[in-house]
């Protein structure tokens, strides 16, 4: 019988959450300083949320892959429906060739 392959694992969402308390404080501290609600960045821990992945993995100054491996397979990135939104907010947030100094809102809200 064929073993299953092995899915490596990131960090803990306790790990992580120690770093953020860390950093901010609390996690609402660093909901807020990001204009969220607290649920929404609990929500990230729990579950695939890229949007809010990215920002923390940010916040963390490492990598969504680095902190979540077992969501960013090569085979869930090849995912063009679910990884288009994730590419354009992630891009417009965190574009380093913007001349003007002028922060810009992504496209939606």
């Amino acid at each position: 019988m064929a073993k299953k392959p092995r899915i490596v694992q990131g960090m803990h969402r306790e790990q992580i959450k120690a770093k953020l308390r860390i950093k901010f404080g609390t996690l609402k501290a660093f909901a807020q300083s990001l204009g969220m609600d607290e649920c929404v960045a609990r929500a990230a821990l729990f579950r695939p949320y890229p949007k809010v992945e990215a920002l923390i993995a940010l916040a963390l100054d490492t990598t969504p892959q680095a902190l979540w491996p077992e969501r960013y397979t090569d085979e869930v990135l090849r995912n063009h429906r679910h990884w288009r939104r994730h590419d354009n907010f992630y891009a417009s947030q965190f574009n380093t060739n913007v001349t003007d100094k002028t922060v810009k809102k992504p496209a939606g809200n």
